[in-house]
């Protein structure tokens, strides 16, 4: 006798999903999905199932139906089995988080994230993150895969990452009436004589303006005819410097036309080159030297504005400048106040050899030869108004790149001139600023608005002269009213009121400057990621304020 049994069959099937690509086995290789993703077995049957990701650019992520978790899937066939894996795809989600406004860019790909994103990537990839924050925000910090404040972070790519990058709008630097933490040329806050202790390596007399390249700190000691250098920022009161330019040891202090000398330089920067340029007042002429200087009274690379360092020549002409008091840099141009010829000089590139270098465009004069000062005279009716293109006595001249605006210090007419980039000059015609801070018109030019000091208020100035955008902040030497104002961000019109004011306790208040932490006669101005300057050239020394932005 023969028995004869019917097996039940019962069918598995296989899925996948996601974005990602991969295979799905059995160990008896009935299944190999894809192409073929179902089968039946006896019922009763156990089965196992493996899921393999593509190696290049996914990854398994895990089962769903009758197994679960991401590690190897048993099943007993019991009945219909249905069995999901899902594969994705390599990739990295990128959110941007906070008020502020940026981008963040990816490397390799080259790609840009200005919201949330989602990237995909290869498995195992090194990519590097690089924040990009927008105009005057600042970038808080990474989290999720990527940690710190830096503005870079690098990954390396398995399965998904999400990155954030926090970012916020600026916030004031500074306090009012914040106090200073140190002091260069005096011993100690109280004092503010005239080369205290004697002409040396840590006095000053007359100081004028002030630069750094984020390491090496250099002031115009103008009333000692020399400039002082720090080949770092300094740490202690009254703290020497390292190298002093203009003289050939640190107790002399005397006038010089020549290739080593300076006479009164009052303004200097540094070029994107690293090179330090100084606006020799006196001299009527601009020194360069390529690098930082590394020994007293060590020559200059080159003069601009005079055929010889041995020369001096002044004048009106495209080539020449009469008593400059500052200038600044916009990318390769060389911009300068030239205060004796109440104008403002753009440079078509930054002169690198002596001679008579000549400007591309004027601010502040209808043309080279022009020199007019530009006021009310009752006296005289042919004398032409001021306007919102005439400059007198430009003390102070700043750019900044961020904000894509020039500043100058108009401080014979009692305001601040703006223009929005750097502006091409037509001859015949006077080019006017775009905003005008201190004052309530194109034509008003008295100081503080004509109102007495009772009225002070932010909005108001006497003589400024200088300006500076540092950590999204607008500062202005507001010299007549013994403080500084400080916006944040830079203001857009005359009527906004300062955000921050220095020297005072408030923008509505005017106390003279006495020897103090807090007290000055502000000249220029310089700042570094920490530190803001002030150049307190009545006290005769360099107040140092903390900054926090």
């Amino acid at each position: 006798m023969t028995a004869s049994f019917n097996q039940t069959l019962v069918p598995l099937s296989v899925s996948l999903v996601g974005d990602g690509a991969g295979v799905v086995r059995t160990n008896d290789g009935e299944i190999v999905c894809p192409p073929d993703c179902s089968h039946s077995y006896p019922q009763g049957t156990s089965v196992s199932l493996s899921a393999t990701a593509e190696a290049s650019a996914s990854y398994f992520e895990g089962w769903s139906g009758a197994c679960a978790g991401s590690a190897g899937c048993s099943v007993t066939l019991d009945g219909t089995t249905s069995v999901t894996a899902t594969l994705l795809r390599t990739r990295v989600n990128v959110s941007l988080t906070g008020a502020g406004t940026g981008r963040v860019t990816m490397m390799p790909g080259n790609l840009d994230c200005t919201a949330s994103c989602s990237f995909p990537v290869a498995n195992n990839a090194n990519i590097e993150f690089t924040m990009h924050p927008e105009g005057y925000d600042r970038f808080v910090g990474w989290s999720g895969a990527c940690s710190g404040t830096g503005d870079r972070c690098r990954v390396r790519a398995q399965r998904t990452l999400s990155i954030s990058a926090e970012l916020r709008h600026p916030r004031p630097p500074v306090a009012t009436y914040a106090e200073a933490t140190l002091v260069l040329g005096q011993p100690n806050m109280e004092t503010a004589g005239a080369n205290t202790g004697g002409l040396s390596a840590s006095s000053l007399n007359g100081p004028r303006g002030c630069a750094t390249d984020g390491t090496h700190l250099w002031v115009a000691d103008a009333s000692n005819s020399r400039v002082l250098q720090w080949n770092s920022e300094p740490t202690t009161n009254h703290q020497p410097a390292d190298v002093i330019l203009g003289q050939i040891a640190d107790d002399v202090g005397t006038a010089h036309t020549s290739i080593a000398g300076l006479a009164n330089p009052a303004g200097l920067s540094v070029a994107p080159d690293g090179a330090l340029l100084v606006a020799d007042t006196a001299n009527s002429r601009i020194v360069r030297w390529n690098e930082p200087p590394t020994a007293n009274g060590q020559d200059a690379n080159a003069i601009i504005g005079n055929s010889s360092a041995d020369t001096l020549v002044s004048g009106t002409a495209q080539n020449r400048l009469f008593r400059p008091f500052a200038l600044t840099f916009a990318g390769a141009r060389m911009i300068v106040a030239d205060a004796g010829n109440n104008r403002v000089s753009i440079f078509g590139s930054t002169p690198t050899v002596t001679g008579f270098a000549s400007a591309q465009d004027v601010l502040g004069q209808i043309s080279f030869e022009a020199q007019t000062r530009y006021m009310y005279d009752p006296l005289n009716p042919t004398v032409p108004p001021p306007n919102a293109g005439t400059i007198s006595d430009p003390f102070g001249v700043f750019y900044d790149s961020v904000g894509d605006r020039l500043y100058v210090a108009d401080t014979g007419n009692h305001r601040v001139l703006v223009w929005n980039g750097i502006p091409a000059t037509t001859r015949g015609t006077l080019t006017p600023a775009d905003i005008i801070l201190g004052q309530p018109n194109a034509t008003s030019i008295e100081p503080n608005r004509g109102r007495p000091w009772s009225e002070l208020d932010g909005t108001r100035m006497r003589s400024p002269r200088t300006a500076l955008v540092a950590h999204g902040s607008l500062f202005v030497a507001d010299a007549g009213n013994v403080r500084i104002l400080v916006w944040t961000p830079p203001p857009t019109d005359a009527e906004q009121h300062p955000t921050r004011v220095l020297g005072q306790s408030s923008e509505y208040v005017k106390v003279m400057p006495s020897p103090s932490s807090r007290s000055f006669n502000p000249w220029g101005l310089c700042a570094t990621d920490d530190f803001l300057y002030v150049i307190d050239g009545d006290q005769h020394r360099v107040l140092r304020f903390d900054l926090d932005p």
